[in-house]
């Protein structure tokens, strides 16, 4: 998205939706920091979402679950779950990619794989997830394609 696009969605959709919230310019600039790179469409659809549904300005995290739910992309929580059932799968047996969507199978090939995931400590294991989990969603979401097929 351009910074004028940036800019028109984000002063008349949300700035103006909340009244009594003054923005700054160093909030202006830290949202555009963050979302330049999100496709504009995205980027609208999410800002609707969060006034539809949220009493006060929304936070980066808040918009950026929107945007996943716009893009199709499983939740951290939910990501996280299934490679701790592949963890247990690959114990009395194997597991296949293709039963998983592929964000999970993504998070674990850039990890190193499942034996890689199940030597670390359990909070190393949890922070190293979240990091990559963070990464290839943030990269999911300002893809325009691939973004039916991570469910």
């Amino acid at each position: 998205m351009t910074k004028e696009e940036f800019k028109v969605i984000f002063s008349t959709k949300l700035v103006e939706a909340y009244p009594t919230i003054e923005v700054n310019t160093f909030t202006t600039k830290l949202y555009w920091d963050h979302f330049k790179e999100t496709p504009v469409e995205k980027f609208a659809e999410a800002i609707h979402r969060a006034v539809s549904e949220l009493s006060f300005f929304p936070k980066i995290g808040e918009l950026n679950k929107y945007l996943e739910a716009i893009s199709g992309i499983l939740s951290f929580d939910e990501v996280y779950l299934k490679i701790e059932e592949i963890l247990d799968k690959s114990y009395s047996g194997s597991w296949k990619s293709s039963d998983y969507p592929e964000i999970v199978v993504s998070t674990i090939k850039k990890i190193g794989g499942v034996s890689n995931i199940r030597q670390m400590a359990a909070e190393s294991k949890h922070i190293l997830i979240k990091k990559t989990y963070k990464e290839i969603a943030q990269d999911l979401r300002r893809g325009n394609n691939g973004t039916k097929r991570l469910r």
